[in-house]
């Protein structure tokens, strides 16, 4: 597991944290590094964890039942896993693998089909086991968790540009970027004098309603602070553009506390997103909070994947925001404007599209074969409609198995 996000669970993990810094972990299971004295407290927060399933249930015959543990990234989330291999962590902390089973085609005819879209009732984790107590004997009980199987890593054949692609992807690409950003504090503090408090913390169970960053901020009471998580775009933004894909963090400004002018000075773009889970558990107590969130495509899905080298981008932020000079991330009211195309996201879903007379061409072809109906071996009324859709100057061919040939 070493190396994988985590599920929102409070078991301390330094693997995402620069080495030889002096790290603290409280009760909680946050891991702190902390830098200068006084005040002002700036408080850089950083989601360490992705969404995640506990086990509700154990069926008779050794199935898993779930639910959902924290915030999902998508509206497609539980879809997502049908059919695709999980961890399962048991009572004494060991990592077994699963698999969600996926409902079998060939016995689902008719009207029996599943639902368009699958949800968590849908899910059934397979582990191996023949019944309920061989489950129970593998050390798995109610509450242990079930996670997605992680990230791999992208060589782009670069001295150090790498990239992360798979679940998770968005949160290792933040803890790089929290990594690249604090090697070059680290640098600056050793040569300056910069006055107040920073507060560096990998946060426990942050997709889990951001549940670890309330103890930090009942301890240290930050002035302001700064969130580094998954990017996801705001619902219902329709911005044109959204197939682009810009490089690079982008600041994403909440409705929580002021807007930042400083924050759009060391970025390289910014547009409105959802809060992360630790945004609105600090938003909740009165603390000004800004988002950064690491560009990806395909956010959500299991195909999520970087779309540049966080940790280098977080050293280009670091190096911006402490020419700055400023203490606070966030002093100002005034919102930029908005200066970045958007990235494509589910939660958009459904896409604005153009009139419907401009595809009429291709639903002409499609619609004809949505409606013909065929399974296995009895095939004929789609072969008959693609026999009726191709021009018959290309003179197909049928043979004698039924196979169109052009």
């Amino acid at each position: 597991m070493a190396g994988l996000p985590m599920a929102p669970t409070s078991d301390p993990d330094s693997s995402l944290v620069p080495r030889g810094l002096p790290i603290e972990t409280d009760a909680f299971g946050n891991e702190i590094v902390r830098f200068g004295s006084g005040r002002p407290l700036t408080l850089v927060a950083v989601r360490r964890d992705v969404p995640a399933y506990f086990v509700t249930s154990i069926t008779p015959d050794g199935y898993l039942r779930v639910q959902n543990q924290g915030s999902s990234p998508s509206l497609l989330w539980d879809q997502f896993q049908i059919g695709r291999r999980v961890f399962v962590t048991t009572r004494d902390g060991r990592v077994l693998p699963g698999v969600v089973a996926a409902p079998n085609t060939h016995f689902r005819r008719g009207y029996d089909v599943p639902i368009p879209e699958a949800t968590v009732d849908d899910i059934y984790v397979d582990v191996g086991a023949e019944n309920d107590k061989q489950a129970r004997a593998m050390g798995i009980e109610n509450l242990c968790v079930v996670s997605q199987v992680g990230k791999l890593p992208f060589d782009l054949g670069h001295a150090r540009d790498h990239r992360w692609f798979g679940p998770g992807a968005a949160v290792v690409g933040g803890a790089e970027f929290a990594r690249g950003f604090l090697s070059r504090f680290v640098e600056h503090a050793n040569h300056s004098s910069q006055s107040g408090t920073f507060v560096f913390s990998w946060i426990a169970q942050g997709s889990a309603g951001g549940r670890g960053v309330e103890p930090i901020a009942r301890r240290f009471r930050p002035d302001v602070a700064l969130v580094i998580c998954p990017y996801v775009r705001a619902l219902g933004d329709t911005t044109p553009g959204h197939t682009a894909k810009p490089a690079g963090p982008l600041i994403v400004l909440t409705a929580i506390g002021p807007k930042s002018d400083s924050l759009k000075a060391v970025l390289r773009g910014w547009e409105a997103g959802r809060p992360d889970p630790i945004s609105a558990a600090l938003g909740r107590m009165g603390i000004p909070v800004a988002q950064i969130g690491i560009v990806v495509g395909y956010p959500g899905t299991p195909g999520e994947g970087q779309l540049g080298d966080a940790q280098l981008e977080g050293e280009y932020f670091g190096d911006k925001f402490l020419r700055t000079g400023k203490q606070y991330p966030i002093d100002s009211d005034n919102p930029p404007m908005q200066d970045t195309p958007s990235v494509a996201s589910l939660v958009d879903w459904p896409p604005a599209t153009s009139p419907i007379s401009l595809h009429q061409g291709t639903w002409d072809v499609l619609a004809p074969l949505v409606h013909a109906q065929g399974i296995s071996e009895h095939e004929d009324a789609v072969r008959d409609t693609v026999l009726s859709l191709i021009p018959k100057s290309l003179e197909p061919v049928t043979d004698s198995h039924g196979n169109v040939i052009v």
